[in-house]
């Protein structure tokens, strides 16, 4: 069992791959440092299982020479999630949170190949501002893992904290969670 999640740059990809986490996928945010290839992520995505599935979180997959065809290649029959955010609001985020700017040639060239993925790869949409309702979350996350729920609990605890934590961390806190939440209802 394997997924997709991608979007624009600072479309929160990182925060929805705290969710995945959250529920018991394995998620690599990235290729780099974990893997050096793409045939090094198809290796690692064939060995999700239904109970743990491996869901590759990448902002700027799309970006890669040959994205496209890999993509197809690759996630062909499994769940894409592309989350969606006003450009605009993506270039200016960039900038700021790099303090780099984007010439509008660069710009440009980095929204065609963005929408030809999006026109080649079947997926499911979820816009940027509905990150913070749970039943969107829940639904992409759902629609991915083949079943899997977020519950609420850890749903507004990750989307309260609004910051990008390791696994260990959110698996922790998670657990902690879940005995307050185990200890109440006795």
């Amino acid at each position: 069992m394997r997924g997709l999640v991608t979007g624009l740059p600072r479309s929160r990809t990182a925060w929805f791959a705290t969710m995945l986490t959250a529920v018991g996928c394995d998620v690599t945010h990235e290729l780099k440092p974990r893997f050096q290839s793409m045939s090094q992520l198809d290796t690692w995505l064939c060995s999700g299982t239904p109970e743990r599935p491996h869901i590759y979180v990448d902002a700027t997959f799309w970006n890669y020479p040959g994205s496209t065809e890999v993509a197809k290649r690759i996630f062909t029959g499994y769940p894409v999630v592309v989350i969606k955010r006003n450009r605009n609001e993506c270039i200016a985020s960039w900038e700021k949170w790099t303090g780099e700017y984007m010439s509008v040639s660069h710009r440009i060239d980095t929204m065609m190949k963005y929408d030809d993925m999006l026109r080649q790869i079947p997926h499911m949409s979820i816009d940027y501002k509905n990150l913070d309702s749970y039943w969107y979350v829940d639904s992409a996350v759902n629609f991915l893992t083949n079943g899997k729920h977020i519950s609420p609990e850890a749903f507004a605890l990750i989307n309260n904290m609004k910051i990008e934590l390791h696994k260990e961390k959110v698996w922790k806190i998670l657990k902690e969670l879940e005995a307050r939440i185990n200890s109440r209802k006795q």
